[in-house]
């Protein structure tokens, strides 16, 4: 029929009871199990690159400062024979704070407890530490010196947390832990700052 000259068409009560509950009865949608599993799968796998990143970022950063103290310290033992005509001597000892060594001794007296004239002070303010030294271990990650005045080495022992391959920092790989591998040892790995005479001192 025609209302006010508007065409209309209208639908059994019925029908249009049916059509308001189909809309007004609808459930909200669930994520179903392999939805949630695959959530989860991606959430843990962006977690891991994260943590994987993380880690790498902090190894290269005590990578940096090992290779950084060692320098410092090849430098001022440089300077102190420069000085003096000869390094800060262990008598052919090695001192370190780790006790796998033959002298087990503080931080500041791997040089030698008292050499005169002073190391400490002058030439460097501190002996540096590894950056995952742990003073309650005592096994690894720790610097060692060893000199007979004439020459000398500088190790960092078996350093932990460490990404840094050979190829990249060849310059500070001891060459007697290069030596034993070639020759069937097990030397332990180490960096190291020498002199010319100590490259082989194991």
């Amino acid at each position: 029929r025609s209302v006010t000259g508007v065409q209309t068409c209208a639908l059994p009560i019925s029908t249009q009871m049916k059509t308001l509950s189909i809309y007004t009865n609808k459930k909200p949608h669930g994520f179903t199990l392999i939805e949630l599993l695959v959530v989860v799968s991606i959430i843990g796998l962006l977690s891991s690159v994260v943590l994987a990143g993380m880690n790498s970022a902090r190894y290269a950063a005590n990578d940096a400062r090992r290779f950084s103290d060692l320098r410092q310290m090849e430098k001022a033992l440089d300077t102190y024979y420069a000085d003096n005509g000869r390094y800060p001597s262990t008598s052919g000892q090695w001192n370190s704070q780790c006790n796998t060594f033959t002298n087990v001794t503080a931080e500041n007296a791997i040089v030698g407890a008292s050499p005169s004239p002073a190391f400490i002070g002058t030439y460097i303010p501190v002996i540096p530490q590894d950056p995952n030294f742990n003073s309650g271990t005592l096994t690894s990650n720790c610097y060692a010196y060893n000199s007979n005045g004439t020459d000398y080495k500088l190790v960092d022992y078996l350093p932990s947390n460490s990404a840094t391959t050979n190829a990249r920092y060849a310059n500070f790989v001891d060459p007697y832990y290069t030596y034993s591998l070639s020759h069937g040892g097990g030397f332990n790995f180490r960096w190291a700052v020498w002199s010319a005479g100590y490259a082989q001192q194991n």
